[in-house]
C-alpha cells in the first residue's frame, strides 16, 4: 500500500497531510493533477465501454443489464452476510 501511495505522490496526484484529529495519522488528499488524471481516465473508460457495448443489440443489452443486476444483488448479499447484516441494511441511498 505504501508503495502505491508513494507512486501516486510521485506523480503529484495525491498529497499526504497530517490528520487534524490524530497527529499520528496521515490522510491522503487528491491534488489538482490527480483530479485531472482521474477525469482523463474516466473519459477513456467511457469511450471504451461505449465502443464495446456497440457490439450488442438492444435486446442483448437488456439481457446483460438484468444479469449484471442479479450479480450485483448476489454480491451485495454475500458482503452483507460476511459483515453480519442483511442486504437491505447495506442498500445505497
Amino acid at each position: 500500500m505504501v508503495s502505491l501511495i508513494d507512486e501516486l505522490e510521485g506523480r503529484q496526484w495525491v498529497t499526504r497531510q497530517k490528520s487534524k484529529l490524530d497527529r499520528r495519522r496521515h490522510q491522503l488528499v487528491v491534488a489538482p493533477a490527480g483530479e485531472a488524471a482521474l477525469l482523463r481516465l474516466l473519459a477513456v473508460l467511457e469511450d471504451v465501454e461505449s465502443q464495446g457495448l456497440k457490439a450488442l443489440s438492444g435486446a442483448e443489452l437488456d439481457v446483460l443489464t438484468v444479469a449484471l443486476d442479479k450479480l450485483y444483488t448476489a454480491y451485495r448479499s454475500l458482503a452483507a452476510d460476511a459483515a453480519g447484516k442483511s442486504a437491505d441494511d447495506t442498500a445505497e441511498p
